[in-house]
């Protein structure tokens, strides 16, 4: 996966914004981050999911871990050069929903706008 994918997909969810910092490109929506490219280091990236999230997109591939020190917190750690497309999205998507705020009415509505958002985009 090249950085440009992970920049297109989490640029492609609404109202995300991006700063680089530090030869880092962090993603936020609504003024908060929920990814950071090239964090720990290049062909890496970090976000925050939800612990139920996190649980099941970790078992689903290698390539997304829990954090070591920061993990019982959310932090997951992206091996960019070993995860697909689609896996790629769903993880920024949760981390996009958890960043956005939808605690009230559920991450999993607010992951359901985003892919609706995203599927507007690709037809």
């Amino acid at each position: 996966m090249t950085d440009s994918r992970m920049r297109a997909q989490a640029m492609a969810l609404p109202g995300v914004t991006e700063k680089v910092l530090l030869e880092r490109s962090v993603f936020q929506v609504r003024g908060r981050p929920f990814a950071t490219e090239n964090w720990p280091e290049p062909g890496w990236a970090v976000v925050k999911l939800p612990l139920d999230a996190q649980r099941r997109l970790s078992a689903a591939s290698l390539a997304v871990k829990p954090e070591a020190e920061r993990g019982a917190a959310g932090v997951t750690l992206l091996r960019l050069t070993a995860i697909d497309d689609d896996l790629l999205l769903d993880v920024l998507t949760a981390a996009w929903g958890l960043a956005y705020g939808e605690k009230r009415r559920g991450v999993a509505g607010a992951e359901r706008r985003a892919h609706a958002a995203l599927s507007a985009d690709q037809a």
